[in-house]
């Protein structure tokens, strides 16, 4: 019974696509160490740990079997619902981290905002 289902059409089909889905993976790394080039403000530095340390990784990983697996099932809404759930967990803490305020009182509030907004274009989604 395990050899049948080690060689049949399904199974090589599912284990290649999982292969190529893994292997494109490993193309997010170096693209994104290339194409994001947006640094911490120096305020923020005692971040910089946390950007490689957390979830994202791991998640990645996750997300690309989602998809593959709605790709695979003809199941594209649930690619589009787990999207959807990103933006909506992340739309609170935009809207704390990012918000600009309506009037900037002096220098120092300048800014302290402007490392505010530097820091919100760089923070990985947790």
């Amino acid at each position: 019974m395990i050899e049948a289902l080690l060689t049949s059409p399904l199974s090589l089909a599912i284990g290649v696509g999982m292969l190529v889905t893994a292997l494109l993976g490993l193309l997010c790394e170096p693209f994104l160490s290339v194409s994001v080039t947006v640094e911490l403000p120096d305020e923020f530095k005692a971040y910089e740990p946390t950007r490689k340390t957390g979830g994202g990784p791991h998640r990645g990983v996750l997300e690309r079997l989602l998809f593959f697996a709605a790709v695979w099932r003809d199941a594209y809404v649930i690619a589009g619902a787990w999207l959807a759930f990103k933006v909506a967990a992340k739309w609170a803490a935009w809207q704390h981290i990012a918000k600009l305020p309506a009037t900037l009182k002096d220098e120092d509030d300048r800014k302290y905002m402007q490392a505010r907004y530097r820091l919100s274009s760089s923070l990985e989604d947790s």
